[in-house]
């Protein structure tokens, strides 16, 4: 698949200690996204949380996946109070990997808008915040996991003070949308496990046992 041209956000700076920087842009063009709004009338994508809880139905539905469904469950009980009189485009994915600095360093490209949707953009920074745990439970690279865990929380301060540049962040809506993300990452990784992906895995084994500590009932 053709990309346009630039380098991952969070290896543009190639030195450690130039990331926060990078994670404060990342966070100010998270927010920029934000105030875009809603599309056009005729235009509107999947809802926000649905897209994110359609994996997690369906492997509930196919069985096995006991402490899932509890999981699914307790977020449906209060999944009215994630809906917003004002919804906006979330991305769903977004993280310093989606977002490419083009060459010269003046311009972002956000790629990858498979899980794009409309609904409360703290979803989406409750997904960002969580990227970073993540990478420090899963990334590839011993390397990479050990400086994340080193690094993740004042990364995350980063990202958020580049966002609140732009609009305000509202933190007891990021914590409501917290067991969201989790879930959609638990299921991804059990989805990627059982071979929904394909023959061979997506995500690490070992994610699906982190998520579901993390974000079991």
């Amino acid at each position: 698949m053709a990309r346009v041209p630039g380098v991952p956000l969070i290896t543009a700076s190639g030195r450690p200690w130039g990331i926060p920087g990078l994670m404060a842009r990342l966070g100010a063009a998270h927010a920029e996204l934000h105030r875009l709004g809603s599309p056009p009338t005729g235009a509107r994508p999947g809802k926000v949380p649905d897209n994110w809880l359609r994996l997690a139905r369906h492997l509930t539905e196919s069985g096995g996946c006991g402490q899932l469904a509890a999981s699914l469950r307790k977020i449906e009980l209060v999944q009215d109070r994630l809906e917003v009189a004002d919804p906006v485009v979330c991305h769903g994915d977004f993280h310093p990997l989606n977002v490419l600095v083009a060459p010269g360093g003046s311009a972002l490209h956000v790629i990858d808008w498979t899980n794009a949707g409309v609904g409360d953009r703290h979803g989406d920074i409750a997904w960002t915040l969580l990227w970073f745990e993540i990478a420090a439970a899963a990334a590839p690279r011993p390397a990479d996991r050990v400086l994340m865990r080193v690094m993740r929380r004042r990364l995350q301060r980063a990202y958020l003070t580049g966002y609140r540049r732009v609009l305000p962040v509202d933190r007891e809506r990021v914590q409501l949308w917290r067991p969201v993300s989790l879930l959609e990452i638990w299921s991804a990784a059990e989805a990627s496990q059982r071979g929904f992906f394909g023959s061979e895995p997506r995500l690490p084994a070992g994610l699906t046992g982190w998520a579901a500590r993390v974000g079991g009932p």
